[in-house]
């Protein structure tokens, strides 16, 4: 039974019979991956605040291939993103990114590209306090990385290029952006502004982004079409997501 290290972003935590826990965590090197942590629960025990969600971690622990659970031996904290969420909009957005990873991730498929995002957006919620940048970049490239982002730049429908500044709509099904000729009934508007935004996004680095004056209403539109594709590939709603509407 070999002893493991990886390092580690701690998504959720269950209580486990009186004094032990459960633990879902994102590791670097395997992916999403659970674990029993014995003792964790108790008043003084060998983890300390190293389990506290969304904590940055190095993980030690032993696996058995006829066991589903992992065995957690220790854990070193290496950031803590506690202090942050004590503030409720910052909280929920460090929830949703948690449980965005917990619906998504396949068990013990590695996804270094997704790890170094999680780490990017808090790192960013915990230096400036927005969350609406860092949730927005972070549900781009979420599902531009799952897989599951359309072209912003043609009609899903005809094929036609979608003009710089023209506006274009989006439905729950198909996946896509229709032009104007091509819109459907009941279909949500993407702004230009919003297309421009992923754009910029997908060439430039969160911390590297323009100056713009963030609201809830920035890009609002955009996160709306991200969180459909995530939802839809889930087959369920997002707790978090619903939540964060009611955020200024």
């Amino acid at each position: 039974m070999p002893r493991r290290e990886t390092e580690a972003i701690i998504l959720r935590t269950y209580p486990l019979k009186e004094a032990d826990k459960i633990v879902s965590f994102f590791s670097r090197a395997w992916g999403k991956t659970r674990g029993v942590a014995a003792g964790a629960r108790k008043l003084k025990n060998r983890f300390g605040a190293a389990l506290e969600p969304l904590s940055h971690v190095r993980l030690w622990y032993f696996e058995r291939e006829t066991r589903e659970l992992v065995s957690i031996d220790s854990a070193e904290l290496i950031r803590s993103y506690f202090d942050i969420q004590s503030d409720y909009a910052t909280g929920l957005a460090c929830a949703y990114i948690s449980e965005v990873c917990e619906q998504t991730l396949p068990e013990r498929e590695p996804n270094e590209h997704l790890f170094r995002l999680v780490v990017l957006a808090l790192e960013h919620l915990r230096q400036t306090g927005r969350i609406w940048p860092a949730l927005t970049y972070f549900d781009l490239w979420a599902v531009r990385l799952a897989g599951l982002l359309p072209s912003v730049e043609r009609c899903v429908a005809c094929g036609s290029a979608l003009a710089p500044d023209a506006e274009a709509y989006f439905q729950l099904y198909p996946a896509g952006l229709n032009c104007a000729r091509c819109r459907l009934d009941g279909a949500w508007e993407l702004s230009a502004e919003s297309r421009q935004m992923a754009r910029e996004m997908l060439r430039a680095s969160l911390p590297h982004l323009a100056p713009r004056a963030w609201s809830r209403e920035t890009g609002a539109d955009l996160r709306r079409f991200l969180g459909q594709r995530i939802e839809a590939h889930i087959e369920r709603k997002l707790v978090t997501r619903s939540a964060l509407e009611s955020v200024e």
